[in-house]
């Protein structure tokens, strides 16, 4: 089976913005997994952010968190938010059956997720 990685923020850590060297950033470690992660996309409310996005990665970057998850079904969701932001995804994630795990950047706000 191969996974559908979906990164919430278009930043630094997500995507890369702003930074010349793509290795360290969720979006470079599922290309380096091509052959299984398959990166459907990110969400990115900033539209400079989500721009740059799109072109260096060749995916759509969604405004809207529920879009995207209905638009790319993912298993994986990177969470590269700032830690307030998290409390407001977790729970969207949480709700949504094909999510099967969830990567969360920073320091973890303590969200209680499904269990496997």
């Amino acid at each position: 089976m191969k996974h559908r990685a979906l990164v919430i923020g278009a930043g630094r850590i997500g995507a890369g913005w702003a930074w010349k060297d793509l290795t360290y950033t969720h979006a470079g470690a599922y290309r380096a997994l091509k052959d299984r992660v398959e990166l459907v996309g990110f969400v990115e409310p900033h539209p400079e952010r989500a721009d740059e996005a799109e072109r260096k990665w060749g995916v759509t970057a969604f405004e809207d968190l529920k879009e995207a998850l209905t638009s790319t079904n993912p298993t994986i969701v990177s969470v590269c938010t700032q830690p307030e932001d998290q409390l407001r995804v977790l729970p969207v994630l949480d709700a949504f059956p094909s999510v099967k795990a969830i990567w969360c950047e920073k320091p973890y706000m303590g969200y209680p997720c499904k269990k496997p």
